[in-house]
């Protein structure tokens, strides 16, 4: 009994923390109806509103003013086992994606674009419930949290020499997360319950710089750079605790792409990388093994053809991505930076895979589009917890082009 009883505790300290001071699951799903369907192999071929997220310098290449609206919707279902026991939960949710606007004016170098959009990219919702018993020791917990990150977004394509563009794009990040947390324990007669509700608001920036070159229009390279995010959170208890405050961090990102685009087929593949924190923070003492001290990989290839009729398309895609606890990094105002880098014994056991498909109809300017993805991955904690996910995801897009 002595032996579990650090292991519980080291579980509950993962699963009921406060945002970014324990494993969490953060859907970094990105926006786009088409860029989704290509499993978001998107850095070589973004030459729509999405561009703004991931290759500005497509604007570039985008000749005419473009409105677009999307909506997304996801149900994530979460297996874990715990000593033996197995609980199963599931989570619904439908959000507002994407809607804005791009605006091209001809240049004698080619192209220059300007663009504003609402985006919601970073997704928080999640469910993690598990229960077991280990001698006369019997716990069970219960983490669901609801939000994410909104990007308000503008940024501009350039072309600045012939098949050349480059681009930029500013947001102000803003979001709530609404999280509950609620844990029970008995032990040699004796019981503990534990449950609360936490607010959260974020407000910070993002900043991303975009290089898109195009051959005869036929062969594209892509290249994409995210600079770090300082995201402020405030954290609100609904119990008699006071309310903390701090910052979420993340590293460089960057995305190198390749496609190739001919009358009846589009191909694209990229690969991408998290930089180890190290780099943005190299006097800070990161912990080998909390995994923030390397590099994050992913990557994948995605597809685009004609259906029976030119105006009708049929999309498809796989990505492949390491598990990342460390996409952000919390950083609490009354603690010190060295325990956001403390490992907590949370292993991919299996990564992340996506596998996607999607339709488009094009109708003189109007263009309306379907996706669909699903995700799955696993996690182990201490060899003790395993918690299996699978995440489906659904979208829809409406744009115009005039």
């Amino acid at each position: 009994m002595k032996k579990i009883m650090p292991t519980v505790s080291m579980l509950l300290l993962v699963f009921l923390s406060s945002p970014g001071s324990g494993y969490r699951i953060i859907h970094k799903t990105g926006v786009g109806t088409r860029a989704y369907s290509m499993a978001n192999n998107y850095v070589a071929v973004a030459q729509d509103l999405s561009a703004l997220y991931w290759n500005p310098a497509g604007l570039a290449f985008l000749p005419v003013r473009e409105f677009q609206i999307s909506l997304f919707g996801q149900s994530q279902k979460s297996r874990s086992s715990l000593f033996g026991t197995e609980e199963i939960d599931h989570l619904q949710r439908l959000h507002l994606m994407q809607g804005g606007l791009v605006y091209a004016f001809p240049t004698s170098r080619g192209g220059f674009s300007l663009a504003g959009s609402y985006q919601n990219p970073v997704v928080f919702d999640d469910i993690s419930t598990f229960s077991g018993t280990y001698g006369d020791t019997t716990v069970s917990s219960t983490y669901r949290t609801f939000g994410g990150l909104n990007f308000w977004s503008g940024g501009f394509g350039l072309q600045v020499a012939p098949g050349m563009g480059i681009g930029a794009t500013m947001s102000i990040i803003t979001g709530r997360e609404q999280t509950r947390d609620t844990y029970s324990k008995t032990a040699s007669g004796s019981g503990e319950q534990f449950d609360d509700n936490i607010e959260t608001g974020y407000l910070g920036y993002d900043l991303r710089a975009g290089l898109l070159y195009s051959y005869r229009d036929k062969a594209f390279w892509g290249a994409r750079l995210v600079f770090p995010r300082r995201i402020r959170f405030r954290e609100e208890f609904s119990e008699d605790f006071p309310d903390t405050a701090g910052r979420l961090y993340s590293s460089y990102e960057a995305a190198l792409g390749y496609a190739m685009e001919l009358p009846y087929f589009t191909f694209s593949t990229e690969v991408h990388i998290r930089l180890p924190y190290t780099v943005v923070f190299p006097s800070e003492k990161i912990l080998s093994k909390s995994g923030a001290s390397s590099a994050k990989a992913g990557g994948g290839v995605g597809f685009e053809a004609p259906l029976f009729v030119n105006s009708t398309l049929v999309r498809a895609g796989y990505a492949y991505e390491e598990f990342d606890r460390y996409s952000f990094v919390a950083k609490y105002a009354d603690q010190p930076f060295d325990e956001a880098w403390a490992p907590d014994g949370v292993d991919a056991s299996q990564e992340r895979h996506l596998v996607t498909t999607g339709f488009a109809w094009l109708v003189a300017q109007w263009n309306f589009e379907i996706g669909y993805g699903y995700q799955f991955w696993e996690v182990e904690t201490n060899n003790t917890l395993t918690e299996r996910y699978g995440f489906h995801r659904f979208l829809v897009s409406f744009s115009m082009r005039f």
